[in-house]
């Protein structure tokens, strides 16, 4: 769900998109933007290395780190660096053989990692069916503590640690997750033995751990899930998701759950979107909703084209700029310029006014504050 919802927004700002990459091909512009790059007088935006503008109007605050799957999740694969052969290479010796009791031996090779996900295929040299392998070497960890090693298997699958066996899950079973809880010392190394059986079916093994500082940042998580965001100076912002204004040169604490990215847009921003489409070319932007956010004056450069070729550089486009007066209440849609081939000469603008619920997030407002025909002639549409 959380996926479609992405993919609906990205198609319906396609109207925003395709504006702010002319400004790529004709100003030099771009669409990724540090903080600094737009709020070039504001210092405490200089260490901001985890938010972005997204053209002109929208701050983007990406979540990079785990909320809520972390303490139920089986951490990272072990690394090469950390497994080491008898000879002492990066990874661990692999004995690959016909038959679930290691019956035949077929193949032998250094495998860094243990992370396949083979499906229904299988290992090469194997049928894809009844056969096992067994991993061995050395694991060296890079941090003294507890470890939470995981095993994730479909087959069947066996850990041994020093010759201890801390992991038997030897009878056949679809996709399981086993754990086991260690002690390591950092740079020491010790035997480490996976085996694998694989019998009808889908295949999948994989060996990840937690270290001690992984554990303990997750031990730390806070139990309210947001994340902090900061807001520029010099003007106000709209959390995207539900229309509630800010003030800027502030941190605020966004609720991040797992359907919604922060996303922020600056006060005298305009954002023409499309209707909801399954592919780009699928019909055309009719009608636009053109979102307001009102608090500053405001202009934005609709900008239009065959979309498939490359007639644009031989002048075939057209444009149509946006002009918000805030003291006025006013926006002008400018005379449009320009022409191509499949233009519509008549569509539609629903124009929304942003503010707390109205023409929030990646929905078409119910209620749009106007709604104007346009003929390519230049007009006014004023709000009381």
């Amino acid at each position: 769900e959380t996926l479609v919802k992405f993919i609906h927004l990205r198609y319906r700002l396609l109207p925003y998109i395709y504006s702010v990459a002319w400004k790529i091909t004709s100003e030099g512009y771009t669409m990724m933007r540090g903080l600094p790059m737009d709020f070039p007088h504001d210092p405490a935006g200089f260490s901001i290395d985890d938010q972005f503008l997204f053209g002109p109007a929208i701050l983007v605050k990406p979540v990079t780190r785990e909320m809520y799957h972390l303490a139920k999740g089986v951490g990272e694969t072990v690394p090469a660096d950390c497994l080491t052969t008898d000879s002492g290479a990066p990874g661990l010796t692999a004995e690959y053989f016909d038959g679930v009791q290691f019956n035949r031996l077929v193949n032998t090779r250094v495998d860094p990692v243990v992370e396949f996900d083979w499906n229904f295929a299988a290992p090469e040299h194997l049928q894809k069916d009844n056969y096992s392998v067994r991993w061995r070497g050395k694991l060296v960890a890079k941090e003294s503590g507890t470890h939470e090693i995981a095993v994730v298997s479909e087959g069947s699958a066996a850990l041994y640690i020093d010759g201890e066996k801390v992991i038997d899950n030897w009878q056949e079973h679809l996709r399981q997750v086993d754990f086991a809880r260690i002690e390591l010392e950092a740079n020491t190394p010790v035997d480490i033995v996976l085996e694998y059986a694989k019998y009808l079916g889908s295949a999948e093994i994989m060996l990840a751990w937690k270290t001690p500082s992984r554990l303990a940042r997750q031990a730390r998580l806070p139990e309210k899930k947001a994340v902090p965001v900061y807001l520029p100076e010099s003007c106000d912002w709209y959390d995207f998701w539900t229309g509630e204004k800010f003030s800027g040169g502030q941190f605020v604490e966004r609720d991040a759950p797992l359907e919604i990215m922060p996303l922020f847009v600056r006060a005298g921003s305009i954002i023409p979107l499309g209707p909801k489409v399954q592919y780009a070319s699928e019909k055309p932007a009719d009608p636009i909703e053109l979102r307001i956010y009102t608090g500053a004056d405001g202009e934005f450069m609709l900008y239009e084209d065959e979309n498939d070729n490359y007639n644009y550089e031989r002048g075939m486009y057209a444009t149509i700029v946006f002009r918000w007066d805030g003291a006025e209440k006013s926006l002008e849609i400018g005379e449009r310029k320009g022409e191509f081939p499949g233009m519509l000469n008549k569509r539609t603008f629903r124009i929304v006014l942003v503010r707390d619920g109205q023409g929030v997030g990646e929905e078409i407002a119910v209620k749009a504050d106007a709604v104007v025909e346009y003929d390519g002639q230049e007009m006014f549409v004023r709000f009381d």
